[in-house]
């Protein structure tokens, strides 16, 4: 009788080791998993909150701008209250050989314009390339929706209301 007992206590005790050891692997696959998923997640928490313009390259900076602004009477012959509903809007300067600064604009904006009781909406995409030249003078190429304030000289040259909401091609 004992040496069945030796051989069922042995068989026993055999069993709990390879159950334990068992456990132990699945416990470290279970900790292995865990890091994995938690490094995952920490990565796309990270990719996740990139600034945009680091997805645009190097050189690319946020144009804060105020959630309000005002455009004067003096340019349009009344007061405008703007509101900035949606801006996303980049911004890179680049200086030419010949001294000019170049401004590359990209992104989305979308303006609310209020006057004499009226509001428009318009969203402007852009892009904007502003070119300042040395001698003062300013070039601006423009695509898709752009909100333009123009001068009175600008009006008579160009024909259009002092403030418009043009569609450049």
């Amino acid at each position: 009788m004992a040496a069945v007992a030796c051989a069922v206590a042995g068989r026993h005790a055999r069993h709990r080791a390879t159950a334990w050891w068992r456990g132990g692997v699945t416990a470290m696959r279970r900790a292995g998993v865990i890091v994995a998923l938690g490094t995952l997640l920490g990565i796309l928490g990270a990719v996740a909150t990139a600034s945009p313009a680091f997805a645009r390259g190097p050189k690319w900076q946020f144009m804060p701008e105020a959630p309000t602004f005002t455009v004067p009477a003096d340019s349009c012959g009344f007061e405008i209250q703007g509101t900035n509903l949606v801006h996303n809007v980049f911004v890179k300067t680049l200086k030419a050989a010949d001294g000019s600064t170049i401004k590359l604009f990209t992104g989305v904006s979308k303006i609310s314009l209020t006057a004499n009781g009226k509001t428009i909406t318009a969203t402007t995409s852009g892009p904007v390339k502003e070119i300042d030249f040395p001698g003062g003078s300013t070039t601006f190429l423009e695509k898709g929706d752009v909100p333009t304030v123009l001068m009175p000289a600008q009006q008579a040259l160009f024909g259009c209301l002092a403030c418009s909401c043009l569609r450049a091609r």
